[in-house]
């Protein structure tokens, strides 16, 4: 399977994501800390955009805008599509070692930290996730 470490990570950051967002309260979206820090809708624009930094980074890159800042559902569709178009990518091209370090190192760790932001939040301001062995947790690359 051609880049099978960066399609089980892209896996990991689905998996993560979505127990990250999945027990979200109504107001979980505009949830802040305070002045100066992202709101949940703020980070999950942000992890699109690094996400088509990837994206142009394996030369597959495009101009598409960004929908509305201010839907919550419409940001997590929008992230979501552009992992699968990721995933896509790497299924069907092949990633060269440097590139693939380069993309660990950088949008794909960056993008994994956001949400652990995100569960942060979802913990303070929405409800608590249930704890998990990530370990055993069974991620699979379609």
């Amino acid at each position: 399977m051609k880049n099978e470490l960066l399609r089980h990570f892209l896996a990991t950051i689905d998996y993560r994501f979505q127990k990250s967002i999945g027990n979200r309260s109504e107001m979980y979206g505009e949830s802040s800390f305070g002045k100066g820090s992202r709101t949940p809708i703020e980070i999950i624009h942000h992890m699109t955009s690094v996400l088509h930094f990837a994206l142009e980074n394996t030369g597959n890159g495009d101009n598409k805008k960004q929908g509305d800042l201010q839907n919550l559902e419409n940001g997590i569709s929008q992230f979501r599509i552009v992992l699968a178009d990721l995933d896509r990518i790497f299924s069907e091209q092949k990633i060269d070692l440097s590139l693939s370090k380069k993309l660990l190192q950088g949008p794909l760790s960056d993008v994994l930290t956001h949400i652990g932001q995100l569960a942060m939040m979802s913990r303070q301001f929405a409800k608590p996730i249930k704890g998990e062995n990530y370990f055993a947790a069974n991620i699979i690359t379609e």
